[in-house]
């Protein structure tokens, strides 16, 4: 099955862009037809293997990022626009590329009838399995902002502890580093 690059609209206006797997060209047509979308543009999508995009597939997404998406997505949904609206504004205003894809992909599958919780299923290199929970209970109480704006208050304290952390470790390894270096050319000489 080849990947096909999509771009189409809704009956609303509302920008619909993703990719999709699909046998055809025109089966991805279809599809989207289905998914009441006007269709501008088709693309097939050559991988090519390139080594940006073999460092790209082992890179993990940042949590500060992570967190920033989360609280924009509850603030988003507690002003009360439409989800499918919200995530086309996150889709548009996120930066980091693995966060702007899965946004795009949690437009497309929201849109095609699934929960939000179901759809971040599909994205697990983005979403942990935390995050997926805390969003599915907070979908199933009817306070996703709520549980949103939990998962970043937690990704926000994570950040900060792996940060002071880091720091903490940073000076004893440089001055081990410099003994190490200092031993050595002692010995040497």
């Amino acid at each position: 099955m080849a990947s096909y690059a999509f771009r189409a609209v809704d009956v609303g206006g509302v920008p619909a862009n993703g990719k999709i797997e699909a046998p055809t060209k025109g089966q991805v047509t279809e599809q989207l037809r289905q998914r009441g979308l006007i269709v501008l543009d088709v693309s097939e999508q050559r991988d090519a293997l390139k080594l940006e995009s073999l460092f790209e597939r082992f890179q993990r997404v940042s949590m500060r990022d992570l967190a920033v998406f989360s609280r924009q997505f509850a603030t988003l949904i507690a002003s009360g626009m439409p989800m499918l609206r919200s995530l086309y504004t996150l889709e548009e205003q996120t930066e980091d590329k693995k966060i702007k894809e899965a946004a795009a992909g949690l437009r497309a599958d929201v849109e095609a009838g699934s929960s939000v919780a179901q759809a971040m299923d599909r994205h697990p290199v983005v979403f942990d399995p935390l995050y997926r929970s805390m969003v599915q209970a907070g979908e199933g109480s009817g306070r996703l902002e709520s549980a949103l704006e939990m998962v970043a208050f937690q990704l926000e304290k994570l950040d900060a502890l792996r940060r002071q952390i880091r720091s903490a470790v940073m000076y004893p390894a440089l001055v081990f580093s410099f003994a190490l270096v200092a031993m050595i050319v002692i010995v040497a000489f």
